[in-house]
């Protein structure tokens, strides 16, 4: 009842205080961004595998590359492209997860695309990883995922071709 008065009080002023009054009574929020920076892949780990580090400021990082292929029609024929992505995962859970990842192995990443600054002037651009699954993985809920891990009955030795 509340709103129907406020809102039959609102008709009575100008538009930009109208604006002004949905802006506050929805859920907008000028400090949040609309932007989204997202980006999810379906590759193979590549062949130097998954290396974990300590970064500069003494926290471990792991990284690998990621090959994808996308198809598309030249003038005559059909072509195919390989493409590397760099990936990055800062996430302690999540590097102790996938660890060990090998060569050959299809995964899901999910993340967000940064830069940073090299030693040099040059930037480089690297996907961060907020989520890695194991393609074989993928439709199981992560509870089970810690359950089998656990276990030890996960499918270590099972090899699955690109």
């Amino acid at each position: 009842m509340g709103f129907v008065l406020v809102t039959r009080s609102a008709i009575f002023f100008g538009r930009q205080t109208q604006r002004q009054f949905l802006r506050f009574a929805s859920d907008f929020n000028p400090i949040f961004s609309t932007d989204v920076n997202q980006v999810s892949l379906l590759g193979s780990v590549a062949s130097t595998g998954i290396t974990v580090d300590k970064s500069q400021n003494g926290q471990q990082v792991a990284t690998f590359n990621l090959l994808t292929r996308a198809r598309y029609r030249s003038a005559d024929r059909y072509m195919m492209k390989l493409v590397y992505h760099r990936i990055h995962v800062f996430d302690k859970p999540l590097i102790e997860r996938i660890k060990n990842i090998a060569q050959g192995d299809r995964v899901f990443v999910l993340g967000c695309l940064t830069s940073f600054k090299k030693s040099s002037n040059d930037w480089m651009q690297c996907i961060t990883a907020q989520n890695v699954i194991l393609h074989a993985d993928a439709g199981k809920p992560p509870q089970q995922l810690e359950e089998e891990e656990a276990d030890g009955d996960g499918n270590e030795d099972a090899e699955e071709s690109i």
